[in-house]
């Protein structure tokens, strides 16, 4: 049973000594910054997170063009969401469809010159932020650590071959 004023989570046995801890700090950390970043982009220059994630996954993927499958990984996406999120950034110009280079049969998102043009004036803005909201609160050595704490679980975790392209020029080792 759990005591009046503890939740479910605090009062669960499975948590041994700081777990907790670093797992609350890690989830409400990241999303606290994620919402504030998300805010900020649509209010700025009215592009989603989702949005400037897709743009910087076609910026790294080779001729800046992927197929869906693969950009729905790289973008942490599901297909469904990824589909209404192309179909808005098709409208606006920042991406096209176009017929698969490789097989003719399938469907790639290809970066327009517009969306690499925006990508490049809100990337600074977005670096600034991210600055902002959680790396300045960090310093050099625990930035380092904390690359280092998360490597694991993101190797074991990253799997899918667009995800990992993605990540290799970013990640050290």
């Amino acid at each position: 049973m759990v005591a009046h004023g503890e939740s479910p989570s605090t009062a669960h046995t499975r948590w041994d000594g700081d777990e907790m801890a670093a797992w609350w700090s890690l989830l409400f950390t990241s999303r606290l910054v994620l919402n504030r970043l998300d805010t900020d982009m649509r209010r700025g220059h009215g592009l989603t997170l989702d949005e400037y994630g897709i743009l910087v996954a076609l910026e790294v993927a080779p001729d800046f063009r992927a197929r869906m499958n693969d950009l729905a990984e790289a973008a942490l996406l599901s297909q469904s969401r990824l589909s209404q999120q192309i179909k808005r950034m098709q409208a606006r110009g920042l991406v096209d469809r176009q017929q698969a280079t490789a097989d003719k049969r399938g469907v790639e998102v290809v970066l327009t010159d517009a969306g690499r043009e925006l990508l490049l004036a809100v990337a600074p803005e977005h670096i600034d932020r991210v600055r902002r909201y959680f790396l300045q609160h960090l310093s050099t050595n625990d930035r380092a650590a904390l690359a280092t704490s998360l490597r694991p679980a993101l190797d074991s975790l990253a799997t899918s071959p667009a995800l990992i392209r993605m990540l290799k020029p970013v990640l050290r080792g």
